[in-house]
This record gives structure tokens, C-alpha cells and sequence, in this order.
């Protein structure tokens, strides 16, 4: 599941309420954010929303403190274990790179997973248009390099407008290799 968690902790800490109440209700397994703005958020939002009432299974991947806010993943440790953690960086604010393993496959032969979380330009001016489409490259190019017959997940806060957008366009090319 993914959320934009607005500037959280900084516009109101007790989002994690209602993020629980979310989580509680749709029950996920992974949960990347964007809007993240401090290291306490992560702390928070295990706390608060996410290892409460018997839950014991939510992690964090590292918090990377990038230019701009920043983007979180937090998965069920469970199913999952972490491998490595990596922002890509954009002009505007970094992308973010996680890799897991899904737990169960390591009695066969190790399935990996990337998991890329982005917060695109937002804004409906074509120069902003133009900044989603260099970033939404600046992550393809990455992602064919990276992930030859991987599985990935692409989640953000992608500020599209339309299905023709060429960021978007950009996300698709060869997305079902």
C-alpha cells in the first residue's frame, strides 16, 4: 500500500491515528510513504499506528534524509527481510530504492523484490510536467539497469494529470517485460 503522509510528523503527529485505522482496515504487507520530513517520524509511525495492540511484525528500512521530503518503507519483517536500501537521486528530491526477499522462498531459490517509492513534480504547468518526465527517467534508466527479470513495484505520489503525460509514458515503456 502507499500514502502520502503530507509532511508528517511536521503538520500534525497524530496522523498516525489515522494511518492505523487504515492499516488496521486493509491489512498490508509493505507500506511505502512519501512527505516523510524527520528520522522521529519513523519512530512515530511504528509506535503509533503500525506495532500496536499485539503487532510486533512491522520494520523500517533506513531513514535516508534526502533533499526535500523524504520517502519511508515499512514492511512486515514476517515476509519479508531487507537487503539493501538506496536513493536515486533527482534534481528535486531523491527516489528511493529497497530491496527485499520474500522469507518463504529461501528454502527454494531466493525471490528478490524491488521496491521503488517516488514523489514526482507536482504542479499542472508544463514546466512541471517537464520535471516529472526527466525524473520518471531518471528512474526507468535505473530500473532496466538494475532489475533485468526482477520483480519490482513502482508506488508514489506520481502527480500525473493524464494517462498521455510523458512521465507517465516514460513508466511504461517496457513495464511488462
Amino acid at each position: 500500500m502507499f500514502y502520502n503522509v503530507l509532511n508528517y510528523p511536521s503538520s500534525d503527529d497524530t496522523k498516525a491515528d489515522t494511518l492505523k485505522r487504515i492499516v488496521d482496515y486493509t491489512h498490508p504487507d509493505l507500506l511505502m510513504l512519501t512527505e516523510i520530513t524527520s528520522a522521529d517520524a519513523v519512530d512515530l509511525l511504528l509506535e503509533d499506528a503500525l506495532n500496536t495492540d499485539g503487532e510486533t511484525a512491522w520494520e523500517s528500512a533506513p531513514f535516508i534524509d534526502g533533499p526535500d521530503t523524504d520517502n519511508l518503507l515499512l514492511y512486515k519483517s514476517t515476509l519479508f527481510t531487507l537487503v539493501e536500501s538506496n536513493p536515486i537521486s533527482t534534481n528535486l528530491r531523491d527516489i528511493n530504492e529497497y530491496v527485499l526477499y520474500l522469507n518463504a522462498s529461501t528454502t527454494l531459490d531466493t525471490a528478490f523484490l524491488y521496491v521503488y517509492v517516488s514523489h514526482l513534480k507536482s504542479g499542472n504547468s508544463s514546466e512541471n510536467a517537464m520535471q516529472r518526465t526527466l525524473e520518471a527517467t531518471v528512474l526507468k534508466n535505473y530500473i532496466d539497469e538494475r532489475t533485468a527479470g526482477e520483480h519490482f513495484i513502482i508506488s508514489g505520489d506520481f502527480n500525473v494529470y493524464g494517462a498521455s503525460e510523458n512521465a507517465y509514458q516514460t513508466l511504461l515503456i517496457n513495464a511488462h517485460r
